[in-house]
């Protein structure tokens, strides 16, 4: 494994091994990571992040994005689900719009929202116990969310140093938002916490 802090500019080709991973935990550009054959994983590390410049990530076997996790944040683009993995670590989705199905691929955990939810795609989270949270006031539309029994929360975790507390937030669901619940589960839509 291998953990780069800082920017990181790669000119060449880095090669992820099998079983390899490479967490970038620094501020990130989509054009900044050069060619990357990945059969390992790369990580989006805690505090990192990855601008899309308003470009297309694609999940897909065979790619620099065939097995992604995110810890960290990944923004201002849309993220192509194209049969690659999104292991979602805590991480957050900021101002991305989804196109074909991101498919999550761990087990209770969480994936945060910020700048809203859109784009035409699905996002599963079938898997047990994953929870999406709309962290400030946020509006999902034109989307599928699959659940298999994790939660959507309105999650209000901004603090307001005036008032000395935490703020709500509203989560806006959409004309064109479909939710759905795998047979045999449960999950809840619900608000602060």
């Amino acid at each position: 494994s291998f953990r780069a802090y800082g920017s990181f500019v790669n000119t060449g080709v880095v090669t992820i091994a099998a079983g390899g991973t490479l967490q970038l935990a620094g501020s990130e550009s989509l054009a900044s990571l050069g060619s990357i054959a990945n059969a390992g994983l790369l990580d989006i590390y805690y505090g990192g992040s990855l601008d899309l410049g308003g470009g297309t990530l694609t999940l897909a076997p065979n790619t620099a994005f065939a097995s992604l996790e995110l810890q960290g944040t990944i923004a201002n683009g849309t993220l192509l689900g194209a049969g690659g993995k999104l292991v979602v670590d805590g991480g957050t989705l900021s101002n991305i719009k989804l196109a074909g199905t991101i498919a999550a691929a761990n087990s209770y955990d969480s994936l945060h929202v910020i700048g809203g939810l859109s784009g035409g795609g699905t996002l599963d989270l079938t898997n047990p116990g994953l929870s999406l949270y709309a962290d400030t006031t946020e509006t999902f539309d034109s989307l599928t969310v699959l659940l298999g029994g994790g939660n959507i929360y309105a999650s209000g975790n901004s603090y307001d140093s005036v008032s000395g507390g935490y703020v709500g937030s509203t989560l806006t669901l959409g004309p064109n938002v479909d939710l759905r619940q795998s047979a045999g589960s449960y999950s809840y839509l619900r608000g602060y916490y």
